[in-house]
């Protein structure tokens, strides 16, 4: 066996046990009836569709859940997860969960064997390890691979497919083009714009002397595999295109109010990546980057090209959740490994000692990212979540009120408060007022569809010995002009709040972590208002 397949294998293993810690985050259990993560419950019940491969959703490709749905077949056969029509205890529904989230564990684990792998052939060990541990210690990365969630499977294969890409500049074989083809296609069934990765074989395509043979081998395979991955092109056609359009047009239009006022996405995914990685390990990887094309090494050609193109992608999107930048992480994390590699192989080494330092002290946490923020992030997954500390404190009054219909960001009331969108609110109404001890309030008009959040009639009318929220419901609102409904609505609601309650400071209630809303999932802040005993309103 070869040193590079020892130490990726030492390497996979290792960034495998760091994923684990923690992977059991917001299962379902006796506190909620599904998992705290918004997403979650639809992929769960995407997956259940997926067995005769027309599960009628296609906002991603179906690789994910058509791959989860034969892990469940395994799952089922020795005994454990829940029944074939969906029923069965929150224990099997955890254990169905956590096999998704195994999914994501292995293949956040496969990237680093694949930078392991790519650096350790083309400069010095040292970079090499340090690229591997850059990507090992993402952060962003580490937590999303305790998701059952198609985003770190899809950034496997886009690096898999780069790193063939690369490969093919280097062999006069067709075997690389046809895997760099076949992975894209793969990271294109998992998530459609993986089908970028396939622009990093373009440079080898144009050095080849048979540029129509190898270009149509490599596009023939992607082209294949993705319709292989995604039946549903041609066996629902229709659903297809109905989410595959849905999916263009929320990418342009928004998420709501979560990105309302926020920076172009050119700007704003530099924030994601510095929160996803970290600063100074983003930096790095980007001058490593510019070195390679200022040597005019051949091989970096084609990840830049794909770097550039899949950054134009998200960033003139209005959805800019932090998990669109991981497919640029291994690139990233393959510039930081190939410059620490170069300084350490230096001929005048103790010149540039500071340069592989300043890197140790990058991948330990400085300038956020590595080590520090992978730590936080791992003991706010072990911890009791915000929310079920909320919700022990609110308990003990009579009456809770609400400022948004009940989803993950609710305090932990009553099981039923995870219940996903999908399921019709007047079924997750009947589970609310259901609710006595405490009984728990939200301000529903006669109609309900004109129901809006932060309504003052909670306050004015319902009076509720307290009132609890998390950061996911107030954002967007502090970004909003002054004079739009939206901002005055909230703008009243906190009037009367402060009039009539006091705010109950614990700062246990989520804290440690960059207010991000794909990393606030795992540690929301959750604030506390109790009825003040001199409000002249009474309950």
């Amino acid at each position: 066996m070869s040193q590079a397949l020892k130490f990726g294998i030492l390497l996979f293993l290792a960034a495998l046990a760091i994923r684990l810690v923690g992977i059991d985050w917001g299962l379902p259990g006796p506190l909620r009836i599904t998992s705290l993560h918004p997403d979650e419950p639809i992929n769960w019940m995407v997956t259940r569709q997926a067995a005769d491969l027309t599960p009628n959703f296609y906002n991603y490709g179906t690789l994910f859940f058509t791959i989860q749905n034969l892990a469940l077949g395994l799952l089922h056969l020795l005994g454990l997860g829940v029944s074939a029509d969906g029923s069965g205890t929150t224990a099997g529904l955890a254990q169905e969960f956590l096999t998704g989230r195994l999914m994501s564990a292995l293949a956040g684990a496969g990237v680093v064997w694949v930078v392991w792998s790519f650096l350790f052939k083309r400069v010095h060990w040292v970079g090499a390890l340090a690229g591997a541990l850059a990507a090992m210690l993402s952060p962003g990365m580490v937590v999303h691979s305790r998701f059952m969630t198609v985003d770190v499977m899809a950034t496997l294969f886009i690096a898999l497919s780069l790193y063939w890409a690369c490969e093919a500049l280097e062999s006069e074989t067709m075997r690389p083009f046809i895997l760099a083809g076949l992975f894209a296609g793969l990271a294109a069934g998992a998530k459609y714009n993986g089908i970028l990765a396939l622009a990093a074989v373009l440079p080898a395509v144009w050095l080849s002397k048979e540029r129509l043979k190898v270009g149509a081998a490599a596009l023939g395979t992607a082209v294949v595999t993705f319709v292989a991955c995604v039946p549903g092109v041609f066996l629902e056609s229709e659903a297809f295109m109905r989410d595959f359009k849905y999916e263009m047009w929320h990418t342009g239009a928004g998420h709501g109010l979560v990105f309302a006022g926020t920076s172009p996405g050119f700007f704003y995914h530099w924030s994601n990546l510095f929160v996803a990685m970290g600063l100074l390990l983003t930096c790095m990887g980007l001058v490593g980057l510019g070195r390679l094309a200022y040597r005019r090494v051949p091989w970096v050609f084609g990840l830049l090209l794909f770097f550039v193109l899949y950054f134009l992608l998200i960033g003139k999107a209005e959805v800019k959740f932090m998990r669109y930048v991981f497919p640029l992480i291994p690139v990233l994390a393959i510039g930081f490994g190939w410059l620490v590699g170069r300084m350490q192989a230096h001929p005048d080494r103790r010149k540039w000692s500071w340069g592989v330092a300043l890197a140790m002290c990058a991948i330990a946490g400085m300038g956020r990212g590595g080590l520090a923020d992978t730590t936080t992030a791992t003991f706010c997954m072990l911890g009791t979540d915000p929310r079920d500390l909320a919700a022990l404190i609110v308990k003990k009054d009579a009456s809770v009120g609400l400022v948004a219909d009940p989803w993950f960001y609710t305090a932990s009331l009553y099981p039923e408060t995870v219940a996903p969108r999908p399921i019709p609110f007047a079924e997750r109404e009947r589970a609310r007022l259901a609710q006595t001890a405490p009984r728990v309030l939200r301000y529903i008009p006669t109609n309900p569809d004109e129901r809006v959040d932060w309504d003052v009639r909670l306050i004015d009318e319902l009076k509720p010995d307290s009132i609890v929220f998390s950061s996911f419901e107030q954002e967007g609102y502090e970004r909003m002009p002054d004079g739009s409904p939206e901002k005055q609505r909230y703008t009243e609601f906190w009037i009367a709040l402060n009039r009539d309650y006091a705010y109950l400071d614990l700062s246990l209630l989520g804290s440690g972590l960059p207010e991000v809303h794909d990393l606030m999932y795992i540690r929301p802040k959750v604030q506390i208002w109790k009825r003040k005993s001199t409000s002249s309103s009474t309950p």
